[in-house]
């Protein structure tokens, strides 16, 4: 009787000891886990770090990223006009916010067949300076006065058409030479044509007549030094 009740006394301390030790096990890995468990309303711990870092990279990426600029083409019409055979005036209107970059070059095309097709170059005059960027006006619009017959001499009549770039999109204004402004200029070129050959004329004869002046000039002259030099001699003869 005794015996059973000393093993009996000592599984109830084995059992308790085992609570005990269970019960420090489990105190120890609670505290273990409130460690490991981030403060996440902490703005200084370590997720406030974690969002301000992030933020700060999102930052960064904005700045680098390339902005872009919306422009619609449909806002942009170029109109040509005072067309010459050799020149023409150019008004470009840009009614977006942000007006494309707009440059003094340009280039020509004339339509054949229904076709339109670059205009020869008879020199490459312009093509390869550093450009001025053009500004628009009080009233919003960009003025431009060209002269092509350097770069590609006189137009014959026909439809053609201005090539403007601006911010890597071409843009176009269509213009027409009508044989009447052909043979306008033509006319116009001949009477200039003729103004210097009189003024030429008009030299010669004026130089011819200087030198014809000079030497009536020299003529005479010498013809009076004869007769001087004949009438100091008989005023000579006569002394002696």
């Amino acid at each position: 009787m005794d015996n059973r009740r000393h093993v009996s006394e000592n599984e109830r301390k084995k059992d308790m000891l085992i609570y005990i030790l269970a019960g420090i096990i489990i105190a120890i890995a609670v505290i273990i886990i409130i460690i490991m468990i981030p403060k996440g309303n902490n703005s200084e711990g370590q997720e406030g770090e974690y969002l301000t870092s992030k933020v700060s990279e999102n930052l960064t990426r904005t700045q680098n990223k390339t902005v872009e600029v919306k422009r619609d083409t449909n806002r942009v019409r170029i109109r040509v006009f005072n067309v010459t055979p050799i020149s023409a005036s150019i008004e470009i209107t840009d009614k977006n916010k942000n007006q494309y970059e707009w440059y003094p070059n340009y280039f020509l095309e004339r339509e054949v067949d229904g076709e339109w097709e670059e205009v020869n170059l008879i020199n490459q005059i312009g093509m390869s300076f550093k450009q001025v960027q053009l500004k628009a006006n009080s009233e919003g619009t960009i003025s431009q006065s060209i002269a092509w017959n350097d770069k590609y001499g006189e137009l014959e009549a026909g439809k053609y058409r201005v090539e403007k770039e601006a911010n890597g999109v071409k843009f176009y204004g269509e213009f027409e030479i009508t044989k009447n402004m052909v043979e306008a200029y033509d006319k116009e070129k001949e009477e200039a044509d003729i103004l210097p050959e009189e003024t030429e004329d008009e030299l010669l004869e004026l130089e011819n007549e200087m030198e014809n002046n000079t030497t009536n000039d020299i003529e005479n002259d010498t013809e009076n030094d004869i007769e001087n030099e004949v009438e100091d001699d008989v005023e000579r003869v006569e002394l002696y």
